[in-house]
């Protein structure tokens, strides 16, 4: 692929990519300590977000990323403030 101006080369991505997958691996494994630490089953947060079980897990696997909104709204749940999620990623 020859490179256009002003655009990056594909090859420039792919680190992003990688420390984007990191941190949703990280945010999703503190949600599933916290929510196992707390006893909180998935299907019940799962119901107050009003979302599926599958993206409760999804999220705690990092296959998908954590909304925002629902970042604070856990956080309330499990009585932690959203920073929580990333505390201890380097």
């Amino acid at each position: 692929m020859t490179d256009s101006p002003g655009r990056r080369p594909v090859d420039h991505l792919e680190p992003r990519k990688l420390a984007a997958r990191a941190i949703d691996q990280f945010v999703g494994s503190r949600l599933s300590k916290r929510r196992t630490e707390v006893g909180i089953a998935v299907g019940v947060l799962a119901q107050a977000l009003s979302v599926s079980p599958q993206l409760i897990e999804s999220y705690e696997c990092g296959e998908a990323r954590m909304e925002p909104h629902h970042m604070i709204e856990i956080g309330y749940m499990l009585s932690i403030e959203p920073s929580f999620f990333f505390e201890g990623f380097e």
